[in-house]
């Protein structure tokens, strides 16, 4: 799998700095370049009067201004809607829970979902927000997303009865074919069954940890064309049995 991914070149590829009034200085510390949502051809459906871009209220110096510093607000169920090859994408969601415009990032209630498949709802978003284990000002959610069947991958947010949604930044990713999601004479086992388990390519999954086992941080900018992070193993072992770190 190494191989296949470190030659692999994305089909699709997109950066969106949701609230950004224009996407002219939309270049990222990173150098990436992000498109504004505003007017852009993955929210022509919906209506201006469902949703509104604003400013964060402050910048917590551990974040970068792009994605974070702009948002899309929505008071009414709002769909972005991204054309794309058919397969398995990263779909990547960036928030920074702050004031927007009076509106209070940390406290809103609402769902994400995905081609059907729910991602976030409003007592997982609220403990990921207000949570002591989560030390970073912002937070990315990441998930994979079966598109094999459509050309649309559709991220719709649904606001809750008298709160907002919003978010800051969406990316989105293709990965290669059989990555996660293998053909049907493929299959894994669970322990002591001989009984086969199968991944179906309808399946969505949700990312919680990815380590880099006996190494350090591998940020984002340094994969290999899918950017994932990948988190240094230490803090995740407990008691005497560190290991060894080969030379």
């Amino acid at each position: 799998m190494g191989d296949e991914s470190a030659a692999y070149t994305p089909t699709d590829y997109i950066l969106l700095n949701c609230g950004a009034s224009s996407s002219l200085d939309s270049i990222s510390e990173e150098s990436w370049k992000w498109i504004t949502d505003e007017g852009s051809k993955f929210s022509i459906f919906n209506s201006k009067n469902t949703s509104f871009a604003s400013t964060a209220s402050r910048q917590d110096q551990s974040i970068t201004r792009i994605p974070y510093m702009t948002a899309r607000v929505f008071h009414e169920t709002f769909t972005y809607s991204f054309l794309v090859s058919p397969g398995l994408k990263f779909l990547r969601l960036y928030f920074y829970p702050v004031q927007y415009s009076g509106f209070d990032g940390s406290t809103s209630f609402f769902y994400v979902t995905a081609n059907d498949h729910l991602l976030l709802q409003n007592s997982v978003l609220i403990s990921l927000f207000s949570s002591e284990d989560n030390q970073a000002a912002s937070l990315i959610k990441e998930f994979m997303v079966p598109c094999f069947k459509t050309e649309k991958l559709n991220v719709t947010f649904w606001p809750s009865l008298n709160s907002l949604a919003f978010v800051n930044g969406i990316e989105v990713v293709s990965m290669p074919n059989n990555m996660y999601v293998k053909h049907q004479d493929n299959s894994v086992s669970f322990i002591n069954s001989k009984i086969p388990f199968h991944i179906l390519d309808a399946t969505a999954f949700e990312t919680v940890y990815r380590l880099n086992v006996g190494r350090a941080i591998v940020a984002n900018v340094n994969d290999t064309e899918m950017f994932r992070t990948w988190l240094d193993d230490s803090p995740y072992i407990f008691g005497s049995a560190w290991g060894i770190i080969p030379a």
